[in-house]
């Protein structure tokens, strides 16, 4: 689907308690949230083909908040489920001052919700230590072979023309 500025762009637990408010009844209108509602309707048949979710859109769209919609309406099933964003697992990761058990804890939980989505999981201007984290939590994300939410400033095209080897590694798996 082609990028549409104002309009959030769909590609076929929470630790932020501010984001356990956010349902599909409470959407206005202002958002399209119909694929990531279908998403949550067709969960089964998603999880069991492996088929991850990529919001793309320009900064107020509403990504953050059908990803939030997608993670509740999901644990509403029943379905293990955690929304993380980018910044919070780099901290974690990325810092020699985070406790191996805090890592281990969210590792547990990447490698065992049935759902995770990274919010903000914007690459641009990252450091090689940001970008060797990311490529950590996607592909620990992948041999687990289970699906990934992931909402994103940054544009299909952009994504698909990246010329770094560390960041087409991220985007392919």
């Amino acid at each position: 689907q082609a990028a549409n500025p104002g309009f959030l762009n769909v590609f076929a637990g929470f630790e932020d308690k501010s984001l356990i408010r956010h349902c599909f009844a409470d959407d206005d209108r202002r958002y399209d949230l119909h694929a990531v509602y279908a998403y949550a309707e067709e969960w089964e048949d998603r999880f069991a083909k492996n088929r991850g979710l990529i919001l793309t859109g320009d900064v107020g769209v509403g990504k953050t908040f059908a990803a939030s919609c997608l993670v509740n309406a999901l644990l509403d099933k029943g379905v293990s489920a955690n929304i993380f964003s980018l910044g919070e697992l780099t901290d974690v990761f990325g810092s020699y001052y985070t406790s191996e058990e805090t890592k281990e804890s969210y590792r547990s939980k990447i490698r065992h919700a049935k759902l995770i989505a990274i919010d903000e999981f914007d690459l641009a201007q990252k450091s090689d230590h940001v970008l060797g984290v990311c490529f950590e939590i996607i592909d620990m994300r992948y041999r687990t072979d289970m699906p990934i939410l992931i909402t994103t400033n940054t544009m299909p095209k952009a994504i698909v023309t990246e010329r770094s080897m560390i960041k087409r590694k991220i985007y392919d798996r």
